[in-house]
């Protein structure tokens, strides 16, 4: 396993996934569509993505936009980066699209999650956190080569103090500090490899937390 395909991973599971594609709203667009087929999980709910890439993209989330205000959705826009986000919400399932235009391209994330199907229990997390770290939202899936698991974390401990506990109990914990960045460690043991990742935010005292492990699959 590479760094650099963690970084991928990372920000592969920053965005949201899909359901089904009705067939109109491709016709005649310059655009291929890829589902992800490696289930993927958030909180123990599963959900699904689609990937769209193509010339044909804005006018393909604009399709999707006026078929949801078409079937009474509210639909929320929000400009996050060089993403344009779109959501709605029908019963219990929320639906979203993030589009932007890369260096690749224009490119389309149409995601899904049905909040009301059947809960999973999550994977442990394989790390365990100094006293005054409470863990929160994971994302985890597999596919044929990896399996892998995202949490989140909030740490009262300064991000200082959080970075030399964590460097000294991963080591007891039979993890392998590989390197240590500024506000980062990547981890190594025996078929996994981890990397954890700190933050703070203005107006908050408290440390953010990512924790990010990928395993060879079986």
């Amino acid at each position: 396993m590479k760094f650099s395909w963690l970084v991928v991973l990372v920000s592969v599971l920053s965005t949201p996934a899909s359901l089904g594609f009705e067939a109109h709203l491709s016709a005649g667009l310059a655009v291929n569509i890829d589902r992800i087929a490696e289930p993927v999980v958030v909180d123990g709910v599963p959900m699904s993505m689609h990937r769209v890439t193509g010339a044909g993209v804005p006018e393909f989330a604009r399709r999707i936009e006026s078929l949801w205000r078409s079937q009474g959705s509210e639909v929320r826009i929000l400009e996050q980066g060089l993403w344009t986000l779109r959501s709605r919400m029908v019963g219990a399932r929320s639906e979203v699209i993030q589009s932007r235009t890369g260096p690749e391209g224009p490119e389309l994330l149409w995601s899904s999650l049905d909040a009301g199907g059947p809960i999973q229990s999550a994977p442990d997390a394989g790390l365990t956190l100094p006293a005054g770290c409470m863990w929160g939202r994971g994302v985890s899936g597999q596919s044929e080569q990896h399996r892998y698991l995202q949490r989140s974390a909030r740490c009262t401990l300064p991000i200082q103090e959080l970075s030399r506990q964590l460097q000294r109990s991963v080591t007891k914990q039979g993890w392998r500090l590989l390197t240590t960045a500024d506000r980062s460690l990547l981890l190594e043991r025996p078929g996994a490899e981890g990397l954890l990742s700190l933050a703070v935010h203005d107006g908050d005292s408290a440390t953010s937390l990512s924790w990010l492990r990928v395993e060879r699959s079986r």
